[in-house]
């Protein structure tokens, strides 16, 4: 139901924006009017994604980067503000599963694989810690605003 929750002149980033919950994010904000910043580091399909929004009347850009990478965030972060002039939002969509980060069955913690477990760290807990202080600062200074965290 459209208007229910207007996000008019309201600009949000989502993380994770070039998969599939990320997704479910931008169409619903690009429903209620909302400016978005598609950031995942998949360019084509972040393009793709901006370019749908934009066709059906709404406003979004593509943000190429990886949540673990600071340099990377505060670049989309300077886009995003260059675009729409301010971050009132941020959905922290990103993260996923790493199979060779886990224990199965068969197996027992000592055969767990620390370097992928930090691989999974890295994506799961600093790609939402990392983004949220990076984009948080922006959006702190409207002096309102959220923050949304989706765990897996």
């Amino acid at each position: 139901m459209p208007g229910i929750f207007s996000l008019k002149d309201k600009s949000i980033v989502v993380t994770g924006g070039t998969g599939i919950l990320g997704n479910a994010f931008i169409e619903a904000i690009a429903s209620e009017s909302g400016n978005i910043g598609i950031l995942g580091r998949n360019k084509i399909v972040a393009e793709e994604r901006a370019h749908a929004v934009v066709k059906a009347g709404g406003n979004a850009i593509p943000l190429i980067a990886d949540v673990s990478n600071e340099k990377e965030l505060t670049v989309a972060k300077e886009s995003m503000l260059a675009k729409f002039g301010r971050i009132d939002g941020l959905v922290n969509a990103a993260g996923g599963n790493i199979p060779e980060a886990t224990v199965n069955p068969a197996d027992d913690i000592f055969s767990l694989d620390i370097d992928q477990l930090d691989k999974a760290v890295k994506l799961n807990l600093w790609g939402t810690v990392l983004p949220t202080q990076i984009f948080g600062r922006a959006i702190a200074q409207n002096k309102s605003g959220s923050i949304v965290n989706i765990l897996l």
